[in-house]
């Protein structure tokens, strides 16, 4: 899921540059970010988040996705998410660019 917000605005403006570094960032041999599934339990958290800290449904899975994987930074370029989830720090994308 996040590959495909990410994704988004570069495919809008073609901007083939933005679309091979997201294809990087999640590339196996760089190891920066990785894609995980989204188990049952997951999506229960989700619904939890969603339920007590008023998130959008898929920024509630990608919060859920995020702790369920043991990452310690959720990376984001919504303003909105200005907040942490249970131990998972919100970090800026801009601070990569």
């Amino acid at each position: 899921m996040a590959i495909a917000e990410l994704l988004v605005k570069p495919m809008q403006t073609d901007d083939r540059v933005n679309i091979e570094r997201i294809h990087a960032l999640f590339d196996n041999e760089l190891g920066y970010f990785e894609a995980i599934p989204h188990p049952r339990e997951t999506l229960v958290l989700a619904a939890q988040l969603r339920a007590t800290q008023r998130l959008k449904m898929i920024d509630a899975i990608h919060a859920a996705t995020a702790i369920k994987g043991g990452c310690k930074y959720f990376v984001t370029h919504d303003a909105g998410l200005a907040k942490n989830f249970q131990g998972l720090e919100v970090v800026d994308i801009k601070a990569f660019l």
